[in-house]
């Protein structure tokens, strides 16, 4: 490793001074201590990435990044750890600040991403299934399945069986839909379940009198013409947007449609004015 690598990468103090750095260069103001013998260059941007790696470094046996650090390397939506979360089948449970160390009997199924190990999307569900709520597990289990497949969560589920959380794993299975696009949507998706409302398509192109798709409904009812679209504040706070849902808005009119919009206030104070009001349009149209 050359010396404007240390720019950029953690390493270790032995292979620095191999490298032709010198002790009190290592240790002085230019670079700063991440973990147990790891350092990285103070200009270097220390995010999630970079502290995996510097854990990788300092632990001398094998591992992947596992529960609440696979979720956000996945970009899964829900709260984040600070500390780094790993797996190893190691008897020696490392010891180091902002690290939790799960001791397991075999690595299991592991994807790369960018250099770093991570469980696969299938087993991250399993394993944040015993930290989670139903709710935060089918956010969560959405974007995993869009990572991957359905078919790849029902395969951790059989070789996750008798492990903790699997009940409530196997449960929120049943409501994931891999082509939600955001929590906010999964939350609304699992209001009207919940609410009893027939099931719709999700994010499925809605197509017009003349052949053309004019509009991506969040949720939809393509055969009666009811669409769901959440509102986020940038609706509202960005003109672009604001110009563009009013073309859409139109385009739904003009092609029969009836459009229901939801904000975030309506999924968190008023989830049963959401149900009312689908299930109203809904009969209004003739479904059942």
């Amino acid at each position: 490793m050359t010396e404007p690598e240390f720019l950029q990468h953690p390493f270790r103090r032995r292979d620095g001074i191999a490298s032709g750095l010198t002790a009190r260069q290592v240790n002085g103001s230019r670079f700063r201590l991440v973990t147990k013998d790891v350092h990285l260059a103070v200009e270097a941007k220390l995010d999630l990435p970079m502290r995996c790696a510097a854990f990788q470094l300092a632990i001398d046996s094998p591992l992947v990044f596992s529960h609440f650090t696979a979720a956000e390397l996945y970009d899964v939506p829900i709260a984040r750890d600070p500390k780094v979360h790993i797996s190893l089948c190691s008897q020696i449970e490392p010891r180091m600040r902002g690290l939790v160390a799960h001791r397991v009997l075999h690595l299991g199924d592991v994807w790369t991403l960018g250099d770093l190990p991570v469980t696969s999307p299938g087993r991250t569900f399993v394993d944040l299934a015993s930290k989670l709520d139903l709710l935060s597990l089918v956010i969560a289990g959405d974007v995993l399945s869009s990572r991957s497949s359905l078919s790849e969560i029902e395969r951790a589920l059989r070789t996750g069986s008798g492990r903790r959380g699997i009940r409530l794993a196997r449960e929120a299975r049943t409501l994931l839909n891999p082509a939600s696009k955001s929590a906010m949507e999964t939350r609304l998706r699992l209001i009207l379940v919940i609410g009893g409302v027939p099931s719709l398509a999700v994010n499925r192109p809605a197509v017009g009198r003349d052949g053309r798709t004019f509009a991506t409904p969040d949720l939809g009812e393509h055969v009666v013409l009811v669409g769901l679209e959440y509102e986020g504040e940038h609706h509202q706070s960005d003109p672009r947007q604001w110009e563009r849902d009013i073309k859409r808005d139109a385009a739904y009119r003009d092609n029969g449609w009836h459009l229901i919009k939801v904000t975030k206030r309506d999924i968190f104070e008023r989830p049963d004015w959401i149900v009312n009001e689908v299930a109203t349009a809904l009969r209004a149209r003739g479904l059942r």
